[in-house]
């Protein structure tokens, strides 16, 4: 990884930028026992691990001696492969986590005592998983294959946030008053056993003439879509009071509403 910062403008505009990655090589080993009818199918060495992307990037502008103001954009990419301890690779998923961040945030020297601050937030995020097979999912007493039954999962979210926060200092006080409202989408999709689940109660492999070999169950599932919406409300007012030399008194009182 590295970063990078410095001036565009000296005294006034700035940004700074940063860029991390990690990579971890690791393996999933199957090693079902030799008399284990499925061993010579199913054993083997397979790839896993993960690597995660990180970057972020920002820039401060000073408008005039009483407004501020700074961007930020921040952005996370995370996959981690093979991510199931199961006795067959076809059943194995994948993990990933991506995310985009964006801040803006403005400081406004209202007077020598007080102060706003303005902040918009926006983020958007994708986290789910995908399997390795969409074949039909056989459950076995001693082996899985095929796709499994959590995958695949999709959770897409957004969230904006509106942030306002006014500062006042007296010899005495200090207060904040301030508020937030945030807007909140979160969906869900699904789409588990669309190709059906089967599952044995024996390994012996399926036998139309011999009912020991039938199936026990049969699992077929509709595609899943489900969307969240939350509004967040809060509300706020702090005091740290001087009220002595040697006596503070601080005092909140806050009302959320979800």
């Amino acid at each position: 990884g590295g970063s990078l910062g410095g001036p565009i403008v000296a005294n006034r505009t700035h940004f700074f930028g940063a860029y991390e990655f990690s990579n971890v090589d690791t393996a999933r080993v199957i090693a079902l026992p030799g008399v284990n009818p499925f061993s010579a199918t199913e054993n083997g060495v397979f790839p896993s691990g993960g690597d995660n992307h990180m970057a972020s990037g920002r820039f401060d502008h000073r408008l005039s001696d009483d407004h501020s103001l700074f961007v930020r954009y921040a952005y996370d990419n995370q996959k981690l492969l093979r991510t199931q301890a199961v006795t067959s690779d076809s059943n194995q998923i994948d993990e990933y986590s991506r995310s985009h961040s964006v801040v803006a945030e403005e400081n406004w020297i209202l007077s020598g005592r007080m102060v706003n601050t303005f902040r918009v937030h926006y983020l958007k995020q994708r986290v789910g998983n995908t399997p390795y097979s969409f074949d039909a999912g056989i459950n076995r007493p001693s082996v899985q294959t095929g796709q499994r039954n959590i995958s695949p999962q999709h959770f897409p979210k957004t969230k904006t946030t509106i942030f306002d926060t006014l500062y006042v200092n007296t010899p005495r006080h200090d207060l904040k008053i301030g508020g937030s409202f945030a807007l909140t989408s979160t969906g869900f999709e699904a789409h588990f056993d669309e190709n059906g689940t089967w599952t044995f109660t024996t390994d012996a492999a399926f036998n139309p003439g011999d009912p020991r070999t039938w199936p026990f169950s049969l699992r077929i599932g509709l595609p899943g879509f489900r969307e969240y919406q939350s509004n967040q409300i809060g509300l706020f007012v702090q005091d740290n009071w001087r009220v002595a030399e040697r006596v503070r008194l601080n005092l909140g009182l806050r009302y959320d509403l979800d």
